[in-house]
């Protein structure tokens, strides 16, 4: 939980709250922390992968919209979001370990 909080600046209770919610919608699953009984780790299930499959495409297009008309030229922001794109992927691989 503690990653969850500090990534998107919630309170404990309101990622536990939605933690529970996604877990109980089969989206996520805990896993014991082999190494830390007290925590777990979070993992997609493939629901929960086919969901988000299925949301990213929408935050990209949001994503670009709002930086549109930022002043920011149009090959800069290509850059970015290639460079965020492949941060997603590190991240996501990261998470697969």
């Amino acid at each position: 939980m503690s990653d969850v909080v500090r990534r998107l600046g919630i309170t404990v209770g309101a990622a536990s709250k939605g933690v529970d919610r996604q877990v109980r919608d089969g989206l996520v699953r805990r896993q014991a922390n082999p190494e830390d009984g007290r925590s777990s780790f979070l993992e997609l299930t493939p629901a929960g992968r086919r969901v988000l499959d299925e949301m990213l495409p929408t935050l990209d297009r949001a994503t670009a919209e709002a930086l549109r008309g930022t002043g920011v030229p149009d090959g800069d922001l290509a850059h970015l979001a290639r460079v965020l794109a492949a941060v997603r992927g590190g991240l996501e691989a990261g998470s697969a370990r």
